[in-house]
């Protein structure tokens, strides 16, 4: 399956992809969770890696993503059993489509986005952020949104679009390094000085 790239700021391939896997809740230590809300239902979580390179400058990195398969507690148990037999390996892989703010597919609408939740609130919830808590990626000042769909079939195309508020992310980067220096530098200079005023007392003792 192809994938398509949305103006590109760098150029990778992507690769050398593992299988995917049924994974534990780290949470709970179980497989399955059920709805707090419909307990009759609930849903487990698959994982896939795969292998990154730049071909600019040749950077090659693992990265792991992950989707959720929810459903009828039955239906999920009888899943997860005939996974076992082949250590939890599941067939086909898992999909990134990738669109901006203002052209969201109305059957992700439809079947992803919470209906609970305000539009706004589904987005902030979906949107691509430089790490867990960087700033939100952007195209041409609207924001990415990202999901992640297993695909049993391998049917649905990869759809990945980059961002182009590099100068932004750049600055969020210089700032948590010159954070984390700063805290580092902290916590080391009161032991020193502490060790200086015990080897004074010491001198003067």
């Amino acid at each position: 399956m192809s994938e398509t790239k949305i103006t590109p700021v760098k150029s990778v391939s992507k690769g050398n992809l593992s299988p995917v896997r049924i994974v534990v809740n780290s949470k709970t230590g179980a497989i399955i969770t059920a709805n707090t809300d419909s307990p009759e239902y609930g849903y487990y979580r698959v994982e896939q890696t795969y292998e990154v390179d730049n071909i600019y400058n040749g950077f090659s990195e693992l990265r792991r993503v992950s989707a959720l398969r929810k459903g009828k507690l039955d239906v999920l148990k009888k899943q997860v059993m005939e996974a076992q037999e082949n250590n939890l390996i599941l067939p086909g892989k898992i999909t990134t489509q990738e669109y901006l703010e203002d052209n969201i597919p109305e059957v992700i609408k439809a079947n992803v986005f919470n209906k609970k939740l305000s539009l706004e609130q589904n987005i902030d919830r979906y949107a691509k952020r430089a790490g867990e808590k960087g700033p939100v990626l952007t195209y041409k000042m609207k924001r990415i949104l990202s999901f992640k769909f297993y695909d049993a079939n391998d049917v649905l195309p990869q759809i990945t679009i980059d961002h182009d508020n590099v100068a932004e992310i750049q600055a969020w980067n210089n700032n948590k390094k010159a954070s984390a220096l700063t805290s580092t530098t902290s916590s080391i200079l009161p032991q020193n000085e502490e060790f200086l005023n015990e080897s004074a007392q010491t001198t003067e003792g």
